[in-house]
């Protein structure tokens, strides 16, 4: 296109030539000429024009030649300094890989398609493989004669078939090589391991692990050691590590020995926290803040410790954000007596929660402490003990009050406290006092030079005591008057307790039943007297057994002698048993008497029923009979009788008919006894039963000449009752 340009550009400025000519006048001569001029005489102006042109084409073309040769060597030039960045990397990578497998410390070797071995590395400060590389290759060399064969063959199975293998082998010199064969990529490595220097160096870093480990513990134990707080902790300030001081403090506080907490809630003061997180955001790592005189603590209270806290913030190796800070006092003198209140404080605390009275004075003999229990025993009054009295004043008001024994003596009687000050050990007395008290009274020096008075109210131990040797040998009064046998064994099976009646209904000797005896030595004898065995065997099993579901029993036992004793085994809280034998002959042999007479009882019963039964059955019929016939001879229609025979048919019926009655109630009788009998309630008035019942007995009455009178109160209600039965 470039060339097609210029040719008609030429033609273009041939043709205007050629006009130019025809139409232009001749141009005057000049005297002198320019050599272009001189060069260009005699030709034609067509001619000069395609002369011009092709000059022009020409210097273009020239142009635009330089100008791609430029572009060429620039591209050449970007290329050149790519390739160089490249190399530079790849140099820089082969760097970094010589130094890892330098590093590593393992031998390198490249098998080649035709099977041959190329030593990639050999490490030159390994004794166990060969020293030049070109030898690290020639395993029959260096390596024993049958592992060299076996890892040939494994080379030869990963060059055919890319098959990887891991085997150990043994150098001539006994050290042991881990060789790894695998494919990376196309290429075929083998790797060739020191074992021996992998231990070396797990050894060198167990103990490196050892030595920082013990460095550790000394580190803590130093750390511990200190009398001021340190600890670490993470970025929001939860402790992690704590020595003893800052533990100490935290018992105070929230109890750092509760878990995981804020070192700001334990130490320190609100302001000097402020201060440190404002030191930590302007970028300083470490900080150092005084505490105030009139500080706040973290948990709302006084400041005690006026700490001075430095505190760190920094990243560890991983990058993880870290703090760590101590407390330091600003003063020994100020800490210790801290300390030495604190301490003081939480005694009096604790002194304050024991029943016994305590109090304490100093060198010059003033109170300086008191609990509640002493104040309570001997009513002293608050106010006074709070101005600190002196032991004078104290021993004067217990002389006064009568609160001590009575000594007799006008003088001395002060002398078992003043001797407290200087003795080596406490000094123990015992008073009893008038209202009857029992006070034991321990005297003590102290570490400053002062004394400790202890006041425990033993009155209750005294009376426990006193009643509880009364209760012994009322006990053993009342066990000796029993006439049952009663013997108590312990835990171990040995007698404990025994009255005489148990020796004496066994037939054994004070020795046998002596306390302290086991239970086999003393059931052997009434084992031998026994005619059932197992009660007793059951007696020994129970003694020995320390179930928890122990039961008793309760036993007849037939001696051979033909005593009857009843046994009763029962447990005892702790363990023990109590063993109960009480002779019941006698009322064995009574109880069988009355079996007997029960016995025959019941069969006079028996027969009284029956002979009841029959009696009132042969007598109703023969009865019927008689009245019934006596009822005939009564009827008009039978004949007539004279007064005389209507008398004596009347007194027939009669007595008959009380007779039948009577008869009648024998059967009831034996309907009670039958259990049988029912009832037939009927509304009945009171003196119509009197007289109806009277009336069943004129007879009788008329022959024993007795009169009955009723009196009956008409007011009487009626009564619900079974007529017949009331009338009987």
């Amino acid at each position: 296109a470039l060339w097609s340009m210029l040719a008609l550009s030429g033609s273009v400025l041939a043709q205007g030539a050629d006009g130019a000519a025809q139409t232009m006048p001749a141009l005057p001569t000049l005297s002198q000429t320019t050599p272009f001029e001189a060069m260009t005489t005699g030709l034609h102006a067509p001619s000069l024009a395609m002369m011009l042109a092709l000059v022009v084409g020409l210097c273009v073309f020239l142009a635009m030649l330089l100008l791609g040769t430029a572009a060429s060597l620039r591209r050449s030039k970007a290329r050149e300094k790519t390739a160089g960045k490249s190399l530079s990397a790849i140099r820089q990578e082969l760097d970094v890989a010589r130094c890892l497998v330098d590093t590593a410390g393992d031998g390198l070797v490249l098998v080649e398609p035709d099977g041959g071995l190329q030593v990639l590395y050999c490490p030159a400060d390994q004794s166990a493989m060969p020293t030049h590389a070109a030898e690290l290759s020639l395993f029959d060399r260096w390596v024993e004669a049958g592992d060299a064969a076996l890892l040939a063959e494994a080379i030869e199975q990963l060059r055919a078939s890319g098959k990887a293998f891991t085997c150990d082998v043994r150098t001539l010199s006994g050290t042991l090589i881990n060789v790894v064969g695998r494919p990376i990529g196309a290429r075929l490595v083998v790797r060739l391991r020191d074992l021996s220097r992998l231990q070396r160096d797990f050894a060198e870093a167990l103990h490196l692990t050892a030595s920082l480990e013990a460095e550790s513990q000394q580190l803590k134990k130093l750390l511990n050691a200190l009398d001021f707080p340190i600890w670490t902790g993470d970025a929001a300030g939860l402790v992690s590590w704590s020595n003893s001081a800052f533990k100490s403090r935290g018992t105070a506080g929230q109890g750092a020995g509760q878990g995981i907490v804020l070192a700001r809630s334990v130490l320190g003061e609100k302001s000097q926290w402020a201060q440190i997180e404002a030191l930590h955001q302007d970028g300083q790592s470490l900080a150092r803040v005084g505490a105030s005189r009139d500080g706040e603590a973290a948990g709302g209270s006084p400041a005690v410790a006026r700490d001075t806290l430095i505190h760190l913030r920094f990243a560890d190796a991983g990058g993880t954000l870290r703090t760590a800070g101590l407390a330091m006092p600003q003063s020994e003198e100020t800490r210790h007596r801290t300390s030495l209140a604190r301490s003081d404080a939480a005694q009096g605390r604790m002194l304050n929660e024991l029943s016994t009275a305590v109090c304490v004075f100093n060198a010059q003999r003033h109170l300086t402490f008191y609990n509640d229990a002493f104040a309570n025993l001997f009513d002293f009054q608050r106010r006074v003990l709070d101005e600190r009295p002196h032991e004078a004043t104290v021993l004067n008001y217990l002389k006064s009050t009568r609160q001590m024994p009575e000594s007799g003596q006008h003088r001395g009687w002060r002398d078992q406290f003043s001797a407290a000050y200087g003795a080596e050990r406490p000094l123990v007395e015992d008073w009893e006092l008038y209202d009857g008290r029992f006070l034991r009274v321990v005297t003590a020096p102290n570490a400053d030079g002062g004394a400790i008075w202890l006041f425990e109210n033993e009155t209750e131990k005294v009376k426990l005591k006193s009643q509880f040797t009364a209760l012994t040998q009322v006990r053993g009064a009342t066990l000796d008057a029993l006439r049952e046998g009663v013997a108590v064994f312990g835990t171990d099976g040995r007698l404990q307790l025994v009255n005489p009646a148990f020796g004496e209904l066994w037939g054994l000797s004070a020795e046998e039943v002596r306390i302290g005896v086991h239970a086999r030595d003393i059931t052997a004898p009434i084992r031998d007297l026994a005619r059932d065995r197992r009660t007793i065997d059951q007696l020994v099993g129970l003694v020995g057994s320390l179930g928890q579901r122990r039961e008793g029993f309760i036993s007849r036992l037939t001696l051979t002698d033909d005593r009857v004793i009843d046994l009763v085994a029962t447990p005892l809280p702790g363990g023990a048993t109590m063993l109960t034998a009480n002779d019941v002959s006698a009322s064995v042999g009574i109880e069988d008497s009355l079996r007997e007479s029960n016995a025959a009882l019941e069969e006079a019963a028996r027969i009284k029923t029956t002979f009841i039964k029959h009696v009132s059955y042969e007598l109703r019929s023969p009865l019927t009979s008689i009245v019934g016939f006596a009822q005939l001879l009564d009827d008009p229609e039978t004949g007539p009788l004279n007064e005389r025979q209507r008398d004596y048919l009347n007194f027939v019926l009669s007595s008959t008919q009380s007779l039948v009655a009577l008869v009648d109630s024998i059967l009831d009788l034996a309907t009670v006894d039958a259990g049988i009998l029912s009832l037939s309630l009927d509304k009945v008035a009171p003196l119509a039963l009197v007289e109806d019942a009277a009336r069943g007995l004129e007879d009788r009455l008329l022959d024993s000449a007795i009169t009955i009178q009723t009196r009956l109160d008409p007011g009487v209600p009626f009564l619900v009752v079974d007529k017949t039965r009331m009338r009987q």
